[in-house]
Parts: C-alpha cells; structure tokens; sequence
C-alpha cells in the first residue's frame, strides 16, 4: 500500500478499505482523503512485514500504527 501526500504530526490516518485514506485531525475530525495504491493488500498467515519511509523530513517523523481486524487476530510483534 502507497500512500502520497503531507499529513501533520497532528494527523491520524485511517484506512477503511477503498481507493482512499482518511486524514483526521486529532479530535477526529476529517480533514481529506489521499490516494491509495494497493497491490495485493492482504495479509497472510505467519510473519507480515512492515515499514514507513519518508523523504526529505527533519525532525524525522513519530509514528504509531494501530491495527483493527477481522476474523482471527494477527499477532504482531515489534522489532527495533
């Protein structure tokens, strides 16, 4: 999944499925929509892989991810 376009510090992103992500401020309210590219967004059984990356940004961005799913839970664990 790609995601392209500037998002505060004081933003959240969720992601609901479709063509978009929303952008929220911090009291929930939204703000935009960006695109999303998606190939073969699914995640499988075992170990799933993720990363961020970012261009050209001082301070280097915080970030939190939070996971809601369906079904069966994922297990994920966190790797420094």
């Amino acid at each position: 999944m790609q995601i392209t376009g500037k998002v505060s510090s004081d933003s959240y992103l969720w992601f609901q499925g479709g063509d978009t992500v929303g952008v929220y401020d911090l009291n929930w309210k939204k703000i935009s929509d960006l695109a999303v590219k998606k190939q073969k967004f699914i995640a499988p059984k075992g170990l799933v892989k993720l990363s961020m990356e970012y261009k050209d940004i001082k301070p280097a961005p915080w970030l939190e991810w939070q996971f809601f799913v369906k079904d069966n839970p994922m297990i994920l664990e966190a790797k420094k």
